[in-house]
């Protein structure tokens, strides 16, 4: 089994979400838990690295797996989130619904601790993986969301690691007509209701 059909399978988008108890006593040797630990418990800076993706799907709300605008960047199927069930619990949509369809500057997104520490997981995590993702992190720290506007990059699609960025960035992702020429694959169930 790949994560993401793990993932997908046992779709529930619930904290200590321990399907054996070999997972729990797993993570708690990796990460020097205590053996009786919880999600609430973890740090959260630890839900961020490429190699702890059973440790999202064990823990997808700590990790923000169900927070669409979380600072999770690997929030995808292939690196544990069970995004089926997140995306459809009433958490997620009742956050999704929050979620202004209006262009937010860069100064406002350069204040949001999840965009910073998102944008610096994107970076971090290339890093990770072998990607240089050093331009799309420069280019989202300088301008915010119309970076993605002027990036050959794809950003509002999404793939099985991460998802769009039009949670973040819905009017540059196209979620608003007229959809901008960037909004290449447009998907709109990837984008805030309002």
């Amino acid at each position: 089994w790949t994560m993401a059909e793990f993932s997908s399978t046992f779709d529930r988008c619930v904290d200590d979400n321990f399907f054996e108890k070999a997972s729990g006593h797993f993570l708690a040797f990796e990460h020097n838990f205590s053996t009786d630990w919880v999600c609430e418990n973890v740090p959260v800076e630890l839900c961020y690295a490429a190699g702890n993706a059973l440790l999202r799907y064990q823990c997808p709300v700590t990790c923000g797996c169900r927070d669409p605008r979380s600072a999770q960047y690997l929030n995808g199927p292939t690196f544990g989130c069970p995004w089926k069930a997140c995306a459809s619990s009433d958490e997620h949509n009742e956050a999704l619904e929050m979620i202004s369809c209006t262009v937010a500057n860069s100064a406002e997104m350069e204040v949001d601790a999840n965009w910073v520490t998102l944008i610096d997981n994107m970076l971090r995590v290339g890093e990770d993986l072998g990607v240089d993702w050093s331009e799309e992190h420069a280019g989202f720290t300088a301008e915010g969301c119309a970076f993605i506007l002027r990036s050959e990059s794809n950003l509002c699609t999404g793939s099985g690691e991460f998802l769009s960025f039009s949670r973040w960035c819905p009017v540059e992702c196209g979620c608003r007509a007229p959809h901008p020429a960037r909004a290449v694959d447009f998907n709109p169930s990837l984008c805030p209701p309002g």
